[in-house]
């Protein structure tokens, strides 16, 4: 009877140890998988973004060209005839010094 008693006490024992051991191999494969797809996710979006800044290059380029072009004809007798003035009385914004930052120098 006490043997009976012992082997049935090692046999739950043994069956739980092996749900707790199936159950933590699912638990880290799910995680696994989980983080594997994330990760490849991610990957496919950096290269995703990668191609569309490729791509948006040269138009930024033409943009910065047109501007500069642009900046060029400027002129006070062109600020004149589109109604610009000079300000009467100009207002600055100052702002106070931070004071001690994490800066070793004190530049603010």
């Amino acid at each position: 009877m006490k043997s009976y008693a012992l082997s049935y006490h090692n046999d739950v024992i043994v069956k739980r140890t092996s749900y707790m051991l199936l159950l933590m191999i699912a638990v880290l494969l799910g995680s696994y998988i989980y983080f594997v797809n994330g990760a490849i996710f991610k990957i496919v979006a950096w290269q995703s973004a990668e191609k569309q800044i490729s791509a948006l290059g040269p138009a930024v380029g033409l943009l910065e060209a047109n501007y500069l072009a642009l900046e060029r004809t400027v002129t006070m007798a062109k600020a004149a005839t589109l109604n610009f003035q000079d300000a009467a009385n100009p207002e600055f914004i100052s702002r106070k010094p931070l004071g001690n930052s994490l800066s070793i120098r004190n530049d603010l």
